[in-house]
């Protein structure tokens, strides 16, 4: 190549076209450029990067130095440059995160205190496991939890929602085993937003349903009840039962559970025992539906209730409750 010789080549340097450089040579680092033909036939994402020099003259040289511009031009619209890190650009997934942290610390919230004792990750999936203390319900009620994870990310830190976590009695404490999103870093803090308990309690109404059921007149009928029963510390109370054509729906409401004057509960099922007319027996209907209507109220609907039953007997028989948190570690 002639001295003062005008090139336009591809710097692997910057890895950027520079149209017109002198001797051959990269105007900023000057490293020896690729040709343009072999740039274009070697790269498909080229940025084009103008450096100033005297015009070319010869038209043919214009000629050929602007359709090698085009070209460049052309492929890096064709195969654009992509973000994200250098192991995403070559296809390659993020290491997978192993952890295990002893903490041994321990979070207090509304409804009691836990001590989180361990930490162990192995890729997308983790393990933690708590003992209760300070007034927390004995372990072995625990019946599920929500879980929320900080982890460390290339920015800074996200919070990371997690379902389908499973829990497990253990000892004089329970584990929970999760899974998180795929490439979700190192965790750095864990909190319980709230503990599903168990509750032993099986709290009971004797109730006669002739007034209401099955429905004279306007809809619905509403008969008051108004009777608490005692489940641990709290109590859960019969409010109301109103009546349609098709369906009975029952209020009930909890108080005083633990720490906590309201907690959220659910109840998966009433039992229907009957002494008169042709629904004599005891027969069992699942709740068809359960709409929350407050913090501590819930609406049990339920169906195919026969007529003529008279006094019937209702007993929540499996009842579960809402400790409300949050409880926090920081994991080392």
């Amino acid at each position: 190549m002639s001295r003062n010789a005008v090139v336009s080549g591809w710097c692997p340097v910057h890895d950027r076209v520079y149209e017109h450089a002198r001797d051959g040579l990269c105007p900023e680092c000057g490293t020896e450029l690729v040709r343009i033909d072999e740039a274009g036939r070697h790269r498909d994402d080229v940025e084009v990067m103008a450096v100033h020099a005297p015009p070319a003259t010869s038209p043919a040289l214009r000629f050929g130095v602007a359709a090698a511009v085009v070209g460049a031009f052309v492929l890096g619209l064709a195969f654009p440059r992509g973000g994200g890190s250098t192991a995403e650009r070559k296809g390659r997934s993020p290491a997978p995160v192993s952890q295990d942290v002893r903490v041994g610390s321990v979070a207090r919230a509304a409804g009691g205190s836990m001590r989180l004792d361990r930490v162990i990750r192995d890729g997308d999936r983790f393990s933690a496991t708590f003992v209760g203390s300070g007034g927390f319900p004995p372990a072995s009620l625990v019946k599920g939890v929500s879980v929320e994870i900080v982890a460390r990310t290339g920015s800074g830190s996200d919070v990371y929602g997690v379902s389908d976590v499973d829990v497990a009695p253990s000892g004089d404490g329970f584990v929970i085993h999760g899974r998180l999103e795929p490439g979700t870093g190192r965790i750095t803090e864990m909190r319980l937003s709230s503990v599903q308990m168990a509750v032993t309690a099986q709290p009971v109404w004797r109730v006669d349903l002739d007034p209401i059921w099955p429905v004279r007149g306007a809809e619905p009928a509403v008969m008051h009840i108004g009777e608490s029963r005692p489940v641990g510390p709290g109590t859960v109370r019969l409010v109301s039962i109103l009546s349609w054509d098709d369906r009975l729906e029952m209020a009930f409401e909890l108080r005083g559970l633990r720490s906590t004057d309201m907690g959220t509960f659910t109840i998966n099922e009433l039992e229907i025992e009957s002494n008169a007319g042709s629904g004599a027996g005891r027969s069992v209907l699942p709740a068809v539906s359960q709409e929350q209507v407050s913090p501590g109220q819930i609406v049990a609907r339920f169906e195919g209730v026969p007529s003529g039953i008279g006094t019937v007997t209702i007993r929540a028989s499996r009842l579960s409750a809402f400790l409300a948190g949050p409880w926090s570690w920081k994991i080392g």
